[in-house]
């Protein structure tokens, strides 16, 4: 949603949105296609234009690691669910974008994810911001509970469906 927003708001902003797979891109794109409805945009092949000349492209991680991204001069960049990246790919993706971030002083990037491995370079970034280590990081923490709808009895039922679903794939494996 920040991502259209940014859009939507801000003139000539190039925004790019990394995600898992060309799957999820692919949906995402779709989904945003679907929430501009209202508003003049011109679909391309993986990108929406806006009529204030910003963009928003749709990247699967395994593209940006290659080097799509080299060479764009992005305002904002948001990876989803970095945590859940192969490791190989997330430090690729990072590579790729570290000269595009570094030559601005107003550009954005936006890391988000649920749990995953700790000792995933994402958990390290995170790690080193809470720590102080790299000033210009923010971290941004929503506990489960900040989710409309997820109570204690939520959370109980997650762990009990969660219990069965291992125990049942660890029977009929």
């Amino acid at each position: 949603m920040y991502a259209l927003w940014f859009a939507i708001h801000k003139e000539n902003q190039y925004i790019a949105l990394i995600f898992e797979n060309a799957e999820k891109a692919r949906a995402a794109f779709r989904d945003f296609i679907w929430m501009c409805t209202n508003h003049s945009i011109t679909p391309e092949d993986n990108a929406i234009l806006f009529t204030n000349n910003s963009k928003i492209c749709f990247v699967s991680a395994q593209t940006a690691a290659k080097g799509s991204v080299k060479g764009h001069n992005i305002d904002l960049t948001i990876i989803d669910e970095a945590a859940w990246l192969n490791e190989h790919t997330f430090n690729d993706v990072v590579a790729c974008l570290f000269p595009t971030l570094s030559c601005k002083t107003t550009n954005q990037i936006i890391l988000s994810s649920t749990v995953g491995n700790v000792d995933h370079p994402f958990f390290k970034l995170v790690e080193y911001a809470q720590n102080h280590q790299y000033s210009s990081f923010a971290i941004t923490k929503v506990p489960w509970n900040c989710v409309p709808g997820r109570t204690k009895r939520w959370l109980q039922r997650m762990f009990t469906d969660m219990r069965r679903k291992i125990y049942s794939a660890r029977i009929f494996k």
